[in-house]
């Protein structure tokens, strides 16, 4: 599927088990104390406290090396 329906989806199953999520919300950037209200556009912000990113790919290969 495309990226973009994965959000959407996640939103409503996050909805279901009571927990406000927001599409699409703008996080204002500050930098060098200016306000910029076109700086950053969430996905997903869950209960005003996890910022969500999502990404998808078609494949996930298995690595051979550990990561721990």
């Amino acid at each position: 599927m495309l990226e973009s329906v994965y959000p959407t989806v996640l939103a409503y199953e996050l909805g279901r088990r009571g927990l406000r999520a927001v599409s699409q919300q703008v996080i204002p950037l500050v930098y060098d104390g200016i306000r910029i209200d076109a700086g950053f556009r969430a996905d997903l912000v869950v209960e005003d406290k996890v910022i969500v990113e999502v990404k998808s790919v078609e494949l996930l290969l298995r690595s051979t090396k550990s990561s721990f």
